[in-house]
């Protein structure tokens, strides 16, 4: 199933001694094409990019990996669950909650090291948006 790997997740796998797990997952996704990325997750990776290695894979990972296109239908659905936040008390930053509107659109599964993300999904499950949290 394809699945939207999320900032956090590109963090530790890029780290020489980030987490062996989600390294793994990543690298698992990468190899069976299940990889999916989006523009805000793109902008969050070129914000803190460092070195040419990075800005190497990094423009490989905009060339090689399908894009979940960030529309106005995603944007639509993020205005809603923000609301549906806010009415339950909750406010969590607007790049996560696009970033989950994303992968709730397009169905896809979201790997993920962020609680915000734990915390969405929660709030959201009308939504079955699974979030790669296993580890």
């Amino acid at each position: 199933m394809i699945t939207l790997i999320d900032t956090s997740a590109w963090i530790e796998a890029l780290r020489k001694k980030g987490d062996r797990v989600t390294r793994d997952q990543v690298r698992s996704l990468l190899e069976g094409g299940d990889a999916r990325t989006t523009e805000p997750i793109l902008t969050e990776i070129w914000n803190g990019a460092r070195g040419s290695e990075e800005i190497a894979f990094i423009t490989d990972m905009e060339n090689d990996i399908p894009l979940l296109k960030c529309n106005e239908p995603v944007f639509s659905l993020s205005w809603e669950i923000a609301k549906d936040c806010r009415k339950r008390g909750f406010t969590l930053p607007s790049i996560d909650i696009i970033i989950f509107s994303v992968a709730s659109f397009y169905k896809a599964n979201l790997l993920h090291r962020d609680t915000h993300f734990d915390t969405l999904a929660s709030l959201q499950t009308s939504r079955k948006l699974h979030t790669g949290r296993e580890y």
